[in-house]
């Protein structure tokens, strides 16, 4: 490729909002780090994408508005595109980036200080994004080597868009003549892209080691692999044990992030069990304890997990009278709602009933399109 760090003339673009007031926000890696050696700033990375719509609306209505502007002048302020910019492949390829808008910040000295996605696109939390990355620290687990050698398998893949899916066996492949799992290439790798249960497994055993390293977002990759992974894999080859691995390590970003770790593993569980049916009796026992301990109000998602997947006509009687007593109490009406009812009960065997909820379903005032949307459903599970 085409070196990026040809010495150009500063390049400046403009974001304005409609009052005109401007600020200006380099587009080249090379200046960033020229001006932010001189200036003794570190320099603020915003990646973004062609195809990007929040990015889109943060360039509209966030990075303009004066509040942000101003905290903007903390950092040398860098917008690169992942599609469109030589430095926001070479950026990719560094970070694993898969996700826009992504923030970095960076030394001068190239050490990456923090790294985060998924940012909501709005003024408050951009704001409190940049008052985080105040705080000193650095991601010890990247060296400041901004121009390595990669795998071909692995070039591609952060630099070919539309993107497409590794070959696994080429990623498996290098892991294995690559000892050093933990280093950058292989963390990218591994958090990114199916490698098989071994490397996956050693991934989430060596928790301990790889958040030493790579901080809080190690567990940011975790969470995105699992949601990557989850269907695909976990699901698809029922594996529990794959599946508790994830449900660790999950757990602890629960609990740095101070959620109820207890309620969102029950949470998961009830997904994995639908989604699986390996044990349909410990599904409903599950279920059972949760609506009990946190409420009702997940019941139709649930009961909609299970009617694409379960066969066991006792449970989707219990289910579906379950929820036919939800919708009863006023709650979540709408023709979704009642679909999933008149699909559970079709199921299990109730079939006036289930033909009631159908035509509750189609009370509702909706579209075409949606009504077209609810027969076809209800015709799929006849």
């Amino acid at each position: 490729m085409k070196s990026s760090y040809v010495h150009l003339a500063i390049l400046l673009t403009f974001v304005c909002e409609p009052a005109s007031r401007c600020f200006g926000q380099l587009s080249d890696m090379q200046t960033a780090f020229s001006q932010g050696a001189a200036g003794h700033q570190n320099i603020f990375v915003y990646i973004h994408a062609s195809w990007c719509t929040p990015c889109r609306e943060l360039e509209r209505s966030v990075l303009p508005s004066p509040s942000v502007q101003d905290s903007l002048k903390n950092y040398i302020f860098l917008s690169l595109s992942l599609d469109e910019s030589d430095d926001g492949k070479v950026l990719a390829k560094k970070y694993g980036i898969t996700y826009v808008p992504s923030f970095l910040l960076l030394s001068p000295e190239h050490y990456l200080l923090q790294y985060t996605t998924g940012v909501a696109v709005d003024t408050s939390s951009f704001l409190q994004l940049l008052s985080s990355y105040r705080k000193n620290g650095s991601i010890k687990g990247f060296s400041n080597e901004m121009s390595m050698k990669y795998p071909d398998f692995y070039e591609n893949y952060f630099t070919a868009f539309p993107r497409q899916t590794p070959d696994t066996l080429l990623a498996i492949q290098y892991l294995n003549i690559h000892r050093d799992w933990q280093d950058e290439v292989s963390f990218n790798i591994m958090s990114n892209m199916w490698v098989g249960r071994r490397y996956i497994s050693y991934f989430l055993d060596h928790e301990n080691a790889y958040y030493e390293k790579y901080g809080i977002l190690y567990y940011d990759r975790v969470y995105q692999a699992y949601h990557s992974f989850m269907n695909t894999q976990i699901i698809k080859h029922k594996d529990t044990a794959l599946y508790k691995l994830f449900d660790k390590v999950l757990s602890s970003i629960d609990s740095i992030r101070g959620y109820d770790k207890s309620r969102l593993s029950q949470f998961r569980y009830i997904g994995f069990l639908a989604g699986t049916g390996v044990n349909w009796h410990q599904y409903i026992d599950v279920v059972t304890s949760y609506t009990e301990k946190y409420g009702t109000q997940s019941l139709r998602g649930f009961c909609e997990d299970i009617y694409r997947t379960c066969t066991d006509t006792s449970v989707c009687r219990i289910m579906s009278q379950r929820l036919a007593k939800y919708l009863a109490s006023g709650q979540d009406q709408n023709e979704n709602a009642y679909l999933v009812l008149a699909i559970l009960l079709h199921k299990a065997g109730i079939g006036q009933d289930a033909v009631n909820a159908y035509r509750t379903a189609l009370k509702f005032p909706v579209g075409e399109e949606k009504r077209k949307y609810l027969q076809d459903q209800w015709l799929k599970y006849q």
